[in-house]
């Protein structure tokens, strides 16, 4: 017994000093994007990857100080630069950029937007800071609740964007969920309306959009009064259609899935100390149960729309202790069943980080890196392609082609 925990207390040693991570089944294996020495993305607050113009990949290398006076002020300095998504390579000069903004951003068409909410005029509101990244001067803040009352301050709960639209959910009163919008790079802001007066788990909403639904509806899901909501919201005509969705437990925690095609609904867990339980709702009114994972070796850490199907990304922290395993596999939800079996493409260490980003072209790429030491640099920056469009349609194919075979023995 003790040579066992002298063996782990040397790997978690050697982890800690190498910081290893391997990877195997992408698409296109990771590559290097940027050198270690290369300080202004491997020495800042946080990397990531994004789509800052366009329909580009870019890895993005964020320093953050937090405003504590002011959290929708709080100073950010980016760098960023191109990813050729053929070659996996940077290309181009690092672009830059100063500016102030609340903690969470998103990027579109070389605009920074954020959501914050301030106290300027004695009654709160939620404003959006739109930043330009390409050139120009920023827009003025932009009002985009309608509160009247000053002992209470609007909630961002969600967002969502179609287009240049930027749609948010936001807490409006006690209960109360209102939807507005706003153009981005622009003043324009839409018609405010309600989704729900009656909404006691603010919290539990959920919203997404994807190309199974028109460019004017959202999926939203929520838990009211122990019944699970569905909603399709009409964004132009302002409009709630709203289901009560069966076989809901209070016990399940539950998430709203677009696909890229026909399939949308509510997808819901249940869990016990061994094992996890997934529901989903598809064409029928009530969920059905889709599959159970033991707990320790298939925790599903990402759920993803991937063509008409979901990608689950799987984490088994067990089976290679004390490294972590992650896997991916593919459901079609027409007929509750698997398409591509769990496939594992990422082993790594506590001393890694490993982030996913699905690009416009509808690529999932994953970013991966070492950890800063003490006040040395992340190390290893890579980025690879786990998954593209193309990739299920020979698969699908092989898979068919047996099953037709097998049915003319």
């Amino acid at each position: 017994m003790r040579n066992t925990f002298v063996a782990i207390a040397l790997a978690l040693t050697l982890y800690s000093a190498f910081a290893i991570f391997s990877t195997k089944n992408f698409i296109k294996a990771p590559f290097t994007v940027v050198q270690d020495s290369d300080t202004n993305f491997t020495n800042k607050t946080y990397i990531a990857l994004a789509s800052i113009t366009g329909g580009d990949l870019h890895l993005v290398s964020q320093l953050f100080s937090y405003n504590s006076g002011n959290s929708s002020a709080n100073n950010w300095n980016l760098w960023w630069r191109k990813i050729d998504t053929k070659t996996l390579t940077t290309i181009g000069d690092n672009s830059t950029a100063q500016f102030t903004a609340p903690v969470l951003l998103y990027y579109y068409n070389g605009y920074a937007v954020g959501i914050g909410s301030d106290n300027d005029t004695n009654t709160p509101q939620l404003r959006a800071y739109q930043i330009p990244l390409t050139g120009g001067s920023p827009l003025p803040r932009l009002q985009i609740s309608s509160n009247t009352d000053q002992s209470f301050t609007p909630n961002n709960l969600e967002s969502v964007m179609i287009g240049k639209t930027f749609y948010v959910f936001y807490l409006a009163a006690n209960k109360k969920v209102n939807i507005t919008s706003f153009q981005i790079g622009s003043g324009a802001i839409g018609t405010e309306f309600t989704l729900s007066t009656v909404m006691d788990k603010p919290n539990s909403l959920n919203v997404k959009w994807g190309e199974a639904l028109s460019k004017n509806q959202i999926l939203a899901v929520w838990v009211e009064n122990n019944v699970l909501k569905e909603a399709i919201v009409d964004v132009s005509k302002g409009t709630v259609t709203t289901t009560d969705v069966g076989s809901f437990d209070k016990s399940y925690s539950c998430s709203s899935y677009v696909t890229d095609k026909k399939f949308y609904g509510a997808l819901c867990s249940d869990g016990t100390l061994t094992n996890v339980t997934y529901y989903v709702r598809t064409n029928t009114t009530s969920l059905a149960p889709l599959v159970t994972y033991p707990r320790n070796t298939s925790t599903v850490s990402e759920m993803l729309a991937y063509g008409p199907y979901l990608c689950f990304i799987l984490r088994d922290s067990i089976s290679d202790f004390p490294y972590t395993t992650y896997l991916y596999e593919i459901w079609d939800l027409e007929h509750l069943r698997q398409v591509i079996l769990k496939t594992q493409f990422l082993t790594i260490s506590l001393t890694s980080t490993h982030a996913f980003f699905k690009a416009p072209n509808g690529g999932l790429y994953t970013l991966l890196y070492n950890n800063k030491e003490g006040n040395g640099p992340y190390t290893s920056v890579q980025v690879g392609l786990l998954l593209d469009g193309s990739y299920i349609i020979p698969i699908l194919g092989f898979m068919l082609a047996i099953i037709s075979a097998l049915l003319l023995l």
